[in-house]
């Protein structure tokens, strides 16, 4: 009988300790945060002192962080017997929507981040008529993606980013100027090629009236008085993002046409 007994005593012995105060949720640390303020995260979590670290459901804690739209990921983590670890990863803005009189933030994945009093410095997406704060939209992923690619430079350069024909997409600059994006494919490569070719227009005082971004490698450039095939040279990333983003830059031109 000693044996089954002392078998049981251990048994209820370690159940005492497991879900004693021994792991008590002690210490919760939160890091990656900018946007979102870490009380916002700690109530997300529901955890409380008394919560035990050992059990804890480690994925429903991730998942009700995430519930945030400015979360794109939450990684939790444990360390016993009392620790819990959140690290962050926000989403960031990268373009802005009208819907009605309201200004809305949207995240470079096309997630509705929330509502501002006024319109950003950010390209401008179309609107749906109804969008609730959170909400991924879809069709709108790829003009987002584009505009999260920019520079903060680039970004203050260019007033729409729109989705056309056959998920092509299309933007517009303060000027007028239309610029084809094409598929939103080579994100990175067309928003370069896009700096460097607003810069070169700055540098000459030429004022553009389409650029063509299909083959970023090999734009199209439309000023008025001619048409000009751009070949783009690579320059040193300027710093701070206050110039046009790192990798192109001090375009060369060849004529093609001239009126």
């Amino acid at each position: 009988m000693a044996g089954p007994v002392a078998g049981i005593a251990l048994a209820a012995t370690a159940w005492l300790v497991a879900n004693g105060s021994m792991f008590d949720a002690r210490h919760i640390e939160v890091t990656g945060t900018s946007h979102v303020e870490r009380g916002e995260v700690l109530r997300l979590t529901g955890l409380r002192p008394s919560t035990n670290v050992l059990w804890l459901d480690l994925g429903r804690v991730a998942a009700s962080v995430e519930s945030d739209p400015w979360i794109a990921s939450a990684d939790v983590s444990r360390s016993l017997p009392g620790t819990v670890r959140i690290e962050i990863h926000e989403r960031m803005p990268a373009a802005t929507m009208q819907v009605g009189s309201t200004w809305l933030l949207v995240a470079t994945d096309g997630t509705v981040l929330q509502r501002v009093r006024s319109r950003p410095s950010l390209p401008v997406l179309p609107g749906p008529g109804r969008v609730t704060i959170g909400t991924r939209i879809p069709h709108l992923a790829g003009a987002a993606a584009v505009a999260g690619g920019m520079s903060p430079w680039l970004r203050h350069r260019v007033r729409t980013v729109s989705p056309i024909e056959d998920g092509a997409l299309q933007g517009e600059l303060p000027d007028g100027a239309v610029v084809l994006f094409g598929q939103p494919t080579e994100i990175d490569a067309k928003d370069q090629a896009l700096a460097g070719i607003l810069q070169w227009a700055s540098d000459r005082g030429a004022r553009l009236d389409r650029v063509d971004l299909r083959s970023p490698l090999a734009p199209v450039v439309q000023a008025v008085g001619h048409v000009a095939g751009i070949r783009l040279e690579p320059v040193r990333p300027s710093a701070a993002g206050h110039g046009p983003k790192g990798g192109t830059g001090h375009p060369h031109h060849r004529d093609r046409s001239k009126t």
